[in-house]
C-alpha cells in the first residue's frame, strides 16, 4: 500500500511517512544487533574501542610500532576522526582504563566462516549483561553512536537516488530499504567501527553530487562538499576515494558548460584548501611518525603482508567471501548467514544488473532522439561571461537550487550523468578494495560501505526497471520484503545462538550413561553419544553432563575419538560450551548439557563403537587435570563408549549361506571357513568368520561363542569373544548393516567335529534363543582333523 501510495503521491512526491518508517525499523534493529552481539565480537572491535579508551584519559593519539602489543592493535594509524567523537560519547561513563575487561578465547575460530565451535573471541562473563555499568556501559554508548551515523547515512543513501532519478520516487524508498535492511550493514552500524563515519560521509558526499548535477552548483554546496570530502579523509584512508569522483564530476560540470574554467579553479581550490586546512596534518603526522603519509606501512607491519602472489585467479577465488561479507558474516568472518539467503541475493544481483542494462540502454536511445534540444542551465551560469576575480566568481555562482532540466520522463532525457556518476564512485571503491587485498588478505564487503549511496541506487534501479520491463512494478517489494524478513530473523536465529552458553538441566535426562568422574573441582554427571551410526569422514555427535564451581583460570576440555590402536581418529579442544561457557563464570551445583560434534578422520577404520577419552587441561601451561573416581580412587583416563563406526565398503557375501535369526535381532546370515572344506591337519588353525546383520537396535552386549565340539557335544576347543574383539559390541550395530566377526580354533586332536555358535549374556551365561529351536546354532560344514 504504502508503494502504491508513492506512485499516487501529489506531484511525484514521496510520502514522507515511509522514509521514517523505514529509518524507525531500521533503529529498533539495529539495538536488537548491538544487544544480540557480546562484547569485542564484531571485526577488530576491541581495537578500535582500545582507541577510543586511550582518548578518553588523554587528548594525545596512540602510536603504533609494529613490536609493541597494544589495545588499539594496528588501528593506532588510522585516521582519528571516529575515535576522537567516539571518546566524547565514551566520556559520559566514569570506567576505568581496562579495554580488555575479557579474556581472550585461545581456541577461537577467527575466520572460519562455517565454524560450530569456539565462534566467541573472547571468553564472555555475567559482567557484560544488561544492566549494563562500566567499560561495558562504555562499548554501548559508542555502539549506539554508531548506529547514528548508519541511521544518517541510511537517509543520506534515500535522498542521493531521490535526487539522481528524481521521476522514479519509488528507487528512492527501495535504495533506503536496500541500506536499513541489508543484515551486514546493521551488524557493523551495532558496532564499534570507523567504517560506520566513512560511510556516512560516503553516503553525504554522493547527496551532495547529485545535488550539483541536479539542482545547480552553488558556493554553498561547493563548501559543503569540500569539508565533506576533508572529513571522509580525516575518517579513513578509503575516504579519499572520493576525490576522484568528484574530480570527474567536476570536469563533466566544465563540459556541460555548467562550470566555466575560472569557476573549476576556484572550486578545485575551496576542496584543496578544506583538504589541508582540516585533514593533511595527519598525514603529514604519518610522514613524520612512520616516513609514510598513509600510515600503511606501519599497519602492515602488524596485520601482515599478504604471503603468496596476488593473480587473476586469488582475486576470483576470494571474491565469494566479498560477497558473503557485503550480506551477512558476522562475528570475527565466523558467523554466516543462511547460505539460501546469499544464494537469493545472488540471484537478485544478477537481475538488478539486467535491469540496469535494460534501462541504460532505453536511456541512451532516448537521449538520442532528444539531442538538438537547448539545455536551459547553461544560461543560469553564464558560460563565457567569467568573473573578473574569485570572490566575483564564488558571487556569481547560482545561489538557489533549480529544477533538473534532466528530470526522466518515463525512461527519456538526460538522466545518465547521475547514474553514471555513481557507477563510478562504485568502481573506484572497488578498485580501492582490490588494491588493498592486494597488499594484504581482507576481501571484506563492509569495504564498499562508503560507495553504499551507489550501490543502493543502482541496485534499486536495476529492480526497478526489470519490475517494469515485466509491467509488474510492485515486484519491487520482493527483494526488500526479503531483506527486512532476514534482517529481523538473523539477531535471533544467527547471532545470539552461536554466542549462547549450553542449557541446564536438573538431572540427567532418560537415554544418558551415568559417569563416575571427577576432575578437581569439575564432577562429570554423565554422557549421551548419538546413536545414528556415521561414515568414516563424518561426525559424532556427543552430549556431555558436567557440573562444578567456578575456576580461578579458564580451564579448556578435550574429546578424543580413539581407533583400534588408540591413536586419534577425532579429536575437539574447546572451552567449555563450544566457547561460550568459560569455568570462570559457572554457576555452583548446576548440571550443563554441553553437546560437540566430533569431526571423524576419513581414514577411520569400522566397524567399531566409538571409545572417547574426556578431560580437562590449562590452555597456558598444556597441564591436564587428572582424573578421579567420585570416592577419590585414581582414574587413568575417563573413556565415554557408544555411538557406532560404519566400515568404508560393504562386508563381502559368506561363502556359506545359513540363516538363524537369534532372540529376533540378531541374524546370522552365513559362515566362511579357512581351510573352505574344513580338513585340517593336527595342530592347524580353522577361521571361522559369521557373517551376521542386525534387525533391531539391541540395548545389551552379548559374547559370540563358536565351539568345535565331538559326536556327544562336548567341547574340544572354543572362542569365546564380544563381536570384533570388543570393538563393536552388539549394542553399537547398526540395524540393517553386515558385518564379518572372525574366530580362530587351534585343533590338535583327530577326529571329525561339528561347529556350534551362539551368543550368551556376559553377566549370567544364559544364551540368546535360535529362531530354529534352542540356543545355539550347528554349521552345516563338519570339520575333519587328521
Amino acid at each position: 500500500l504504502g508503494l502504491r501510495a508513492v506512485e499516487r503521491g501529489l506531484g511525484g512526491e514521496v510520502n514522507s511517512y515511509l522514509p521514517l518508517f523505514i529509518l524507525l525499523v531500521y533503529a529498533i534493529l539495529v539495538v536488537i544487533y548491538s544487544v544480540a552481539t557480546p562484547m569485542f565480537e564484531a571485526p577488530d572491535e576491541e581495537q578500535h574501542f582500545g582507541f577510543v579508551q586511550h582518548l578518553t584519559q588523554a587528548w594525545d593519539l596512540p602510536e603504533q610500532h609494529g613490536a609493541t602489543k597494544t589495545p588499539w592493535g594496528q588501528e593506532a594509524s588510522q585516521p582519528p576522526l571516529y575515535y576522537l567523537l567516539g571518546s566524547l560519547v565514551a566520556r559520559l561513563v566514569p570506567a576505568d582504563y581496562d579495554p580488555y575487561p575479557l579474556a581472550l578465547n585461545p581456541h577461537a575460530e577467527i575466520g572460519i566462516g562455517l565454524a560450530q565451535l569456539n565462534r566467541n573471541t573472547f571468553a564472555h562473563t555475567p559482567d557484560e549483561a544488561f544492566p549494563w555499568h562500566g567499560v561495558a556501559l562504555r562499548l554501548h554508548l559508542v555502539r549506539l553512536f554508531s548506529a547514528i551515523l548508519g541511521g544518517f547515512s541510511i537517509y543520506a543513501v534515500y535522498r542521493t537516488a531521490r535526487l539522481a532519478l528524481p521521476d522514479m520516487p519509488i528507487v528512492a524508498l527501495v535504495a533506503m530499504a536496500f541500506t536499513a535492511f541489508n543484515p551486514m550493514f546493521l551488524f557493523l552500524s551495532a558496532s564499534v567501527n570507523n567504517d560506520n563515519l566513512v560511510t556516512l560521509f560516503g553516503t553525504l558526499a554522493s547527496w551532495l553530487m547529485m545535488l550539483l548535477i541536479q539542482r545547480g552548483t552553488t558556493w554553498q554546496r561547493i563548501v559543503l562538499l569540500a569539508i565533506v570530502l576533508a572529513l571522509a579523509s580525516l575518517s579513513k584512508l578509503s575516504g579519499l576515494t572520493l576525490y576522484p569522483v568528484v574530480g570527474v564530476l567536476l570536469i563533466f560540470l566544465l563540459i556541460k558548460q555548467r562550470l566555466t574554467w575560472r569557476q573549476l579553479f576556484v572550486v578545485a581550490g575551496i576542496i584543496g584548501g578544506s583538504f589541508i586546512v582540516l585533514a593533511s596534518w595527519w598525514y603529514l603526522r604519518n610522514l613524520q611518525l612512520y616516513g609514510d603519509v598513509t600510515g600503511l606501512n606501519a599497519m602492515i607491519a602488524i596485520v601482515n603482508p599478504r604471503k603468496v602472489p596476488y593473480t587473476i585467479t586469488t582475486m576470483l577465488n576470494e571474491m565469494q567471501g566479498l560477497r558473503i561479507s557485503f550480506w551477512a558474516l558476522f562475528g570475527w568472518f565466523n558467523v554466516i548467514g543462511p547460505i539460501w539467503f546469499l544464494t537469493a541475493m545472488d540471484i537478485l544481483t544478477v537481475i538488478a544488473l539486467i535491469g540496469g542494462v535494460w534501462w541504460v540502454w532505453r536511456s541512451v536511445r532516448s537521449e538520442n532522439a532528444g539531442r538538438g534540444r537547448p539545455d536551459p542551465y547553461k544560461k543560469r551560469v553564464g558560460v563565457g561571461v567569467g568573473p573578473a576575480s574569485p570572490t566575483e566568481m564564488i558571487r556569481n555562482l547560482p545561489l538557489q537550487g533549480s529544477p533538473s532540466p534532466n528530470s526522466e520522463r518515463g525512461l527519456g532525457g538526460e538522466v545518465l550523468l547521475p547514474i553514471g556518476i555513481l557507477g563510478l564512485q562504485f568502481l573506484v571503491a572497488f578498485a580501492s578494495l582490490i588494491n588493498w587485498t592486494r597488499i594484504t588478505p581482507g576481501t571484506q564487503g563492509r569495504l564498499l560501505f562508503p560507495a553504499l549511496a551507489a550501490i543502493a541506487t543502482l541496485a534499486a534501479l536495476g529492480w526497478t526497471a526489470a519490475a517494469r520491463a515485466l509491467r509488474r512494478e510492485s515486484l519491487v517489494v520482493i527483494p526488500v520484503a526479503l531483506m527486512a524478513g532476514v534482517a529481523i530473523l538473523i539477531p535471533f536465529l544467527t547471532i545470539a545462538p552461536a554466542y549462547a552458553a549450553p542449557p541446564v538441566v536438573a538431572k540427567l535426562p532418560d537415554g544418558a550413561i551415568s559417569a563416575d568422574a571427577r576432575f578437581g573441582k569439575i564432577e562429570v554427571v554423565g554422557f549421551q553419544i548419538d546413536r545414528q551410526p556415521i561414515q568414516p569422514g563424518g561426525q559424532l555427535p556427543i552430549t556431555v553432563y558436567y557440573r562444578g564451581d567456578p575456576y580461578p583460570r579458564n580451564l579448556s576440555l578435550y574429546l578424543t575419538a580413539l581407533g583400534p590402536d588408540d591413536q586419534p581418529i577425532g579429536k575437539v579442544d574447546s572451552y567449555p560450551g563450544g566457547g561460550n561457557l568459560p569455568t570462570s563464570a559457572w554457576t555452583p551445583a548446576t548440571i550443563y548439557a554441553d553437546r560437540y560434534a566430533i569431526p571423524i578422520s576419513a581414514a577411520a577404520v569400522g566397524p567399531a563403537q566409538f571409545r572417547i577419552e574426556f578431560g580437562w587441561w590449562d590452555f597456558a601451561t598444556k597441564e591436564r587435570v587428572k582424573a578421579t573416581h567420585a570416592d577419590g580412587s585414581p582414574l587413568d583416563a575417563l573413556i565415554l563408549r557408544g555411538g557406532t563406526l560404519l566400515a568404508t565398503s560393504p562386508a563381502p557375501e559368506p561363502g556359506i549361506a545359513q540363516a538363524a535369526v537369534f532372540s529376533g535381532a540378531l541374524k546370522l546370515k552365513g559362515y566362511t571357513l579357512s581351510p573352505a572344506n574344513g580338513l585340517l591337519n593336527v595342530g592347524d588353525t580353522l577361521s571361522v568368520a559369521l557373517d551376521w546383520q542386525g534387525l533391531s537396535q539391541v540395548y545389551e552386549d552379548f559374547t559370540v561363542f563358536v565351539h568345535l565340539e565331538d559326536s556327544s557335544g562336548k567341547p574340544i576347543v572354543q572362542d569365546d569373544a564380544p563381536p570384533l574383539r570388543g570393538s563393536y559390541p552388539t549394542s553399537a550395530w547398526a540395524v540393517g548393516i553386515p558385518l564379518v566377526d572372525i574366530h580362530s580354533l587351534k585343533v590338535t586332536p583327530p577326529g571329525t567335529y561339528r561347529l556350534v555358535i551362539g551368543l550368551y549374556r556376559p553377566r549370567d551365561n544364559s544364551r540368546l534363543p535360535v529362531d530354529l529351536g534352542g540356543d545355539s546354532l550347528t554349521l552345516q560344514t563338519p570339520i575333519t582333523v587328521k
